[in-house]
C-alpha cells in the first residue's frame, strides 16, 4: 500500500492542524514556493528541513486517527463512500457523512470523522492529544 494511502489528505491534515497539536510519525511538507499539490510525506523525526523555508503539517496515519476516535468512544466503518460512526458503548451508528469528493481512504475516512466529531462538539479538542 502506498504511504499517501496510509495518511489523510494534506487538506484534512491542515484542518485537524488549525483544531490539535499532533504529534504524528509523518508530515507533509511543501518548500517555499511550491503549490499545496506538490506536498510530499517525510518522516517528521528525521526531518532536516527545519531551516529551510517550508511549511510542515502533521499527516496523521489511520491507526493514530483511529486512537483519536477510540479514546473518545467512537469507531468508524467506511463503505460505499460513506463514513458511518458508531458508538463504541452502544456499537449504535450515530452518525453517517455522506461528502463529495468521497473518501478514497480509510485514513481519508476517519479524519473526516474526527474533524466532524469537532465541528459537531462531540469531541472536546483540549482532550486530545496524539
Amino acid at each position: 500500500m502506498r504511504l499517501k494511502d496510509q495518511v489523510c489528505s494534506f487538506e484534512q491534515s491542515n484542518e485537524l492542524a488549525a483544531y490539535i497539536k499532533l504529534n504524528t510519525l509523518w508530515s507533509w511538507v511543501i518548500l517555499d514556493g511550491d503549490d499545496p499539490d506538490s506536498a510530499r510525506l517525510i518522516l517528521t523525526e528525521k526531518s532536516d528541513l527545519e531551516d529551510e523555508e517550508c511549511i510542515i503539517i502533521p499527516a496523521p496515519t489511520t491507526a493514530e486517527l483511529g486512537i483519536l476516535l477510540l479514546c473518545r468512544h467512537y469507531l468508524v466503518d467506511w463503505t460505499g463512500g460513506k463514513t458511518f460512526i458508531r458508538s463504541r458503548k452502544s456499537n449504535m451508528i450515530e452518525h453517517v457523512i455522506k461528502k463529495h469528493p468521497w473518501p478514497k481512504t480509510e485514513a481519508q475516512s476517519r479524519a473526516d470523522a474526527v474533524i466532524w466529531l469537532i465541528k459537531k462538539g462531540c469531541i472536546n479538542v483540549e482532550d486530545l492529544k496524539l
